[in-house]
């Protein structure tokens, strides 16, 4: 409820129709008012955006062989230039720990250059292959170990939730010894 408005950019549009088909639990998130779905190219969208500065970016993009331009220092150098610069957070795709370490290495790596905070996180989806998956979070201004979430205040919302705790979001931070 205190998200008062959501940008998607998606460059496939069919991917948009099949989710709206195929996973009726998602449909009425494309008619919230707040939502704001843009079929189109993700990175000229961050290149040439000129309004209101994000709090937050998620970036999905796990097709790697389409979505190379999301994965580049200008890309990220341009999202820099699209937050909040007093608040803000960006979480990515990084890449399968099982199979893909030397990607995984290499993008965070990238990360250092430009962020003062980078922090690659793991996370258990059985549904991806591998089941091992990694994301990263990066910042200027957020450290997303030290105290990014008020825990009282999230547990007094009473989100029915069977999976994420507190404990699972920090230990989410402790990779394997290769990528530490």
């Amino acid at each position: 409820k205190n998200v008062k408005k959501l940008v998607m950019v998606d460059i496939d549009d069919v991917v948009v129709k099949a989710c709206k088909l195929h996973f009726p639990n998602f449909s009425p998130t494309f008619d919230n008012p707040r939502l704001n779905l843009i079929i189109g190219d993700g990175f000229k969208y961050v290149e040439d955006y000129k309004g209101e500065p994000y709090d937050l970016v998620i970036i999905d993009s796990t097709d790697f062989n389409q979505s190379i331009p999301l994965f580049t220092r200008e890309f990220y150098e341009n999202l820099k230039k699209i937050v909040n610069k007093k608040d803000y957070l960006i979480c990515f795709n990084a890449d399968n720990i099982n199979w893909n370490e030397d990607n995984i290495k290499k993008m965070v790596k990238e990360q250092y250059y430009i962020f003062n905070y980078v922090y690659p996180f793991g996370v258990y989806i059985p549904t991806f292959a591998g089941g091992f998956y990694s994301f990263c979070l990066v910042s200027d201004v957020i450290n997303p170990i030290g105290s990014l979430i008020d825990w009282e205040y999230f547990n007094n919302k009473k989100i029915e939730m069977s999976y994420y705790t507190e404990k699972v979001h920090l230990s989410s931070f402790n990779l394997p010894r290769s990528l530490e």
